[in-house]
Formats: structure tokens, C-alpha cells, sequence
């Protein structure tokens, strides 16, 4: 991951978003030649991995990162189903992905869930949370 003195993650989003872009202007010379179906398959192998790489890290950066990532594969959405008019939801059930801001909390709760509650976790991992019970109020 690209991080600036500040920890910030602007040069790594722009490093991620010119990747996606230069794998989308392949897809799109050859838009012609590949079916819908495997333009889904080009995304889900190709972008998806590239936009999800460290997201837990940045997620809870600059929220510019998150909406620049989040319009391009709405853009690639689009170019996909050549559907200009649907909305970004709809574009997502299409490929049975929730949006990528949906997809870093699942994600961070995920590794919360395995540092808590599996044994064999990373110890350095484990050590970052501790479980606590919350207080119950009587009305």
C-alpha cells in the first residue's frame, strides 16, 4: 500500500484507480469480441481484487478516496451491461456484489469476528480487541 508521511492514502487510491482504468480501456477495445457475461468475469477477476486490496486499511481515510473509487466501478458497471440508465444498485444486484463501501465493513467485521473468537488467529492480531459486555438497563 502507498501512504504518505500523514498516513494518508491518496497516492494509493490514484495508483489503484490508474490500474482499474488502464484494464478498462483493454475491455473496452475489445468490447466488441467479449460477451456481457465475460466482461462480468474480467471485473470480478481483474477489478474487484485491485479496488478491494487493502480497503480495511483506507477505508476510514479521506472520504474523496472512497467516492472516487466507488464512481469508477460504477463507471465499469455501466460500460459492463452497457446500462447507462439503471441505478448504482441495480447495477450491483446485477453482479451480485454489494457496494464497495458495504464490502470494507463486511470485511472489518469479518477480521473482528476471527480476532475474537478463533484460537489459532495471528496472536498480534487477537491483541487488538478485547471482548466486553455490554451493560444492561432495567426500565
Amino acid at each position: 500500500m502507498n501512504t504518505d508521511n500523514k498516513l494518508l492514502s491518496d497516492r494509493h487510491i490514484s495508483s489503484v484507480c490508474k490500474k482499474i482504468n488502464s484494464q478498462l480501456n483493454v475491455m473496452l477495445r475489445f468490447r466488441k469480441l467479449i460477451s456481457s457475461a465475460t466482461l462480468v468475469k474480467l471485473y470480478k477477476a481483474f477489478i474487484l481484487p485491485h479496488i478491494q486490496y487493502c480497503s480495511s486499511v483506507w477505508h476510514f481515510c479521506r472520504t474523496r478516496n472512497a467516492d472516487k473509487t466507488e464512481a469508477l466501478n460504477k463507471r465499469i458497471l455501466r460500460f459492463v451491461f452497457s446500462d447507462f440508465d439503471s441505478t448504482y444498485d441495480n447495477l450491483l444486484n446485477k453482479v451480485n456484489c454489494a457496494s464497495l463501501y458495504n464490502k470494507r465493513v463486511h470485511n472489518m467485521l469479518i477480521l473482528l469476528y476471527k480476532s475474537l473468537f478463533f484460537t489459532r488467529y495471528p496472536i498480534y492480531m487477537r491483541n487488538m480487541f478485547t471482548l466486553t459486555s455490554f451493560l444492561q438497563f432495567t426500565w
